[in-house]
């Protein structure tokens, strides 16, 4: 059941890298190589990250906050994929993993969250190649870390992040790539940014949009994250799933 609209408040997200248990950034600096030594996994990174940055979350009433889960697939093997899956949920500080897979390979980046008024910081603080979790027993310092994020931002005492790991400058780093700029100003990639956002607006998980549109949540996973390899067909049962009405010219979206 959906809330009714007086008892949520829509909140801004930013992404930002925060120092581990050993006071480096870790994650950053994965993220970092990743985009230098494994491309074609950053290419799917990037759309799941500028997914979770451009979505509105969720505070209710209760306090609680209402998080998007990020499902992305391209191919019909599902040979490369990106998830978000919450490892330990509260009302404060939820922790997330997001786990890329791309053929044989597997990398994990963890993170939580902060609230600060209007806005929601989407804090990654480790990234690894392992299927494993090698830090499970460091959880208790990254809800930690959270608190004191998050207490400090609310007494203006500091400010979050370090200016030189932050995200946007890994993102000029992955546009200065020919591989993942191709794909993140694709078509495609357009598309599936175009989808999301309006599912999210609508408040809609993946399986309600397939549901809707008589599509099955593969494909729609497929259509959010920039798949290629798929018809005007979906694209437009997508859309008109969501009410909207779009022109796909192949070199742009225009919608009303």
């Amino acid at each position: 059941m959906e809330e009714g609209a007086g008892n949520t408040a829509y909140i801004m997200a930013k992404i930002i890298f925060v120092k581990d248990e050993q006071g480096e950034f870790q994650a950053y600096d994965f993220v970092h190589n990743l985009i230098v030594k494994e491309p074609l996994m950053a290419t799917l990174l990037f759309q799941g990250l500028l997914q979770l940055e451009k979505a509105e979350t969720r505070k209710m009433s209760t306090g609680k906050q209402i998080l998007p889960d990020i499902h992305l697939t391209i191919g019909k093997s599902q040979a490369y994929s990106l998830q978000s899956t919450r490892i330990e949920t509260s009302i404060d500080q939820p922790i997330q993993e997001m786990k890329i897979h791309f053929k044989d390979k597997n990398c994990r980046l963890i993170y939580f969250t902060a609230f600060s008024g209007t806005e929601t910081y989407y804090c990654f603080a480790k990234g690894y190649f392992k299927d494993k979790n090698p830090f499970a027993d460091k959880m208790g310092s990254y809800r930690e870390e959270a608190k004191r994020i998050f207490l400090s931002r609310v007494k203006a005492e500091l400010s979050i992040g370090v200016e030189e790991y932050d995200f946007e400058t890994l993102k000029e780093l992955a546009y200065k790539n020919e591989g993942i700029v191709h794909y993140l100003d694709s078509f495609s990639a357009g598309i599936g940014q175009f989808v999301f956002s309006k599912r999210i607006a609508k408040k809609w998980s993946q399986l309600d949009l397939a549901l809707k549109s008589d599509l099955s949540p593969t494909i729609i996973e497929r259509i959010e994250a920039g798949d290629p390899d798929l018809t005007l067909r979906m694209y437009q049962k997508a859309c008109q799933a969501l009410e909207v009405k779009a022109n796909f010219n192949f070199d742009e979206i225009t919608a009303k």
